[in-house]
């Protein structure tokens, strides 16, 4: 409670959850768990300790929206910049600067933010970036209601079966595997073959993203959140960590597909292919 206090949110910081912003599942009817979650309302706001530091901080980072979030960052604090009456006229002559000498040279006064994009390594071999996507829709969580109903856990079992020392990288991570989260950073996988069980976001992953839609004031962090999980997850074994025997099998449910497809097909990192036979 004191940390909440300590705070110091106020009315600006309010955020209404609508999932109209950006909609995903398939059901969306009012008992779908992404649309119900309609009208909440959360308080956010960013912290500021990197405008405290007294030394020049470098972030690197292979994730597309916390490139986002600090794109976001860099132009709001040139606004605020701006409308400074000290800072503001600084800032216009450092541009006037850029203007008459060129990008090439250094003025007086350097920028508050600088974020480089640094391409993607094209020149891989197809073969370090290439990934099997095997469409399944029992890549799906349990519902207590339908006892029978066969879940992810099945696909765990049958892999397992199939290859005892499989790798397995899930949502639903149960004694046969982990995490996404718990895989990011680790190199343990280099050269190995990784089978990664790809889901729908939970209702309270899919609100936290909307909050960030809201913080941020876009519409787009759900898409960016499974972009970055899911090259973040084959970057484990593949591309400049691809060593012979490596392999990435990525399974999901086809609704997940039919929403997130083109988007994996043209702005991941790697090379998805759908395989129409079961790799196990």
């Amino acid at each position: 409670m004191l940390s909440i206090a300590e705070a110091g949110y106020t009315d600006r910081d309010l955020i209404t959850i609508n999932p109209d912003v950006e909609p995903f599942g398939i059901n969306n009817s009012t008992n779908s768990p992404y649309v119900r979650i309609k009208g909440q309302q959360y308080y956010a706001r960013m912290r500021d300790w990197w405008a405290r530091n007294n030394y020049r901080l470098t972030v690197t980072t292979t994730e597309r929206k916390i490139r986002m979030a600090f794109d976001f960052l860099r132009c709001r604090d040139l606004e605020r910049i701006e409308a400074h009456p000290k800072y503001g006229p600084a800032l216009r002559e450092w541009r006037s600067q850029i203007d008459m000498v060129g990008v090439t040279a250094r003025p007086r006064t350097p920028p508050t933010w600088r974020i480089t994009d640094l391409p993607v390594a094209s020149y891989l071999p197809r073969d370090q970036i290439r990934v099997k996507i095997y469409l399944d829709d029992r890549a799906r969580a349990c519902r207590k209601d339908q006892p029978d109903r066969q879940w992810v856990r099945r696909i765990h079992e049958e892999i397992i079966a199939f290859d005892p020392d499989a790798i397995i990288i899930s949502n639903k991570a149960d004694e046969y595997g982990i995490t996404p989260n718990k895989a990011k950073g680790l190199n343990d996988y280099i050269g190995r073959k990784i089978y990664y069980i790809m889901m729908f976001p939970s209702p309270d992953q899919y609100r936290d993203l909307l909050v960030e839609n809201g913080v941020f004031g876009t519409s787009n962090c759900v898409k960016l959140h499974l972009l970055d999980e899911f090259d973040q997850i084959v970057g484990r074994t593949l591309g400049f960590r691809y060593r012979p025997g490596s392999e990435v099998i990525v399974i999901m449910p086809t609704r997940l597909w039919r929403q997130i497809g083109l988007t994996l097909l043209t702005e991941s990192n790697y090379d998805p292919q759908v395989i129409a036979e079961r790799p196990w």
